[in-house]
């Protein structure tokens, strides 16, 4: 790798990628409505989504608005929520970015995500419409995750 390479990558990141605000409560605290976010429109031509990347994606059933999530089940897991503990194979996993956003819906929900479809959630779960109400997202639904 040159030592060129990581600047003009960052550069034309720079250059293409997509400037959001924050609209809602969705993800609070992580993201505050009216803050400024910069999407990557390329990072996953690079690699594959992962899990707790938040993603800006194209809102269900064709509305007209983009949502910012944070990716929480894989293709091929078992992905469980019950009464805000998430679930992943059979294993509990750990939420750090929720210590002050805790679950009020409650509720029991699973998912089977196929090949390249997600669980998405917000990190405030009593404000997010997410999987919980339009199921797994397609990988052609999101533009990209947030890169700052």
């Amino acid at each position: 790798m040159s030592v060129l390479e990581p600047l003009l990558d960052s550069l034309l990141e720079f250059l293409t990628g997509r400037r959001v605000t924050v609209v809602g409560g969705s993800m609070s605290p992580t993201y505050r409505e009216g803050q400024r976010l910069v999407v990557s429109r390329r990072a996953f031509r690079r690699r594959q989504p992962a899990r707790f990347d938040v993603v800006l994606l194209a809102a269900p059933h064709g509305e007209d608005r983009e949502d910012l999530k944070r990716i929480v089940g894989l293709p091929g897991e078992e992905v469980t929520l019950v009464d805000g503990l998430l679930m992943v194979d059979g294993n509990r996993t750990d939420e750090p970015h929720l210590a002050l956003a805790p679950d009020a819906r409650g509720g029991s929900f699973d998912w089977r995500p196929g090949h390249d479809e997600y669980v998405v959630l917000g990190d405030n779960r009593s404000r997010s419409n997410d999987s919980r109400d339009y199921g797994v997202v397609a990988l052609r639904q999101i533009v990209g995750p947030v890169v700052r």
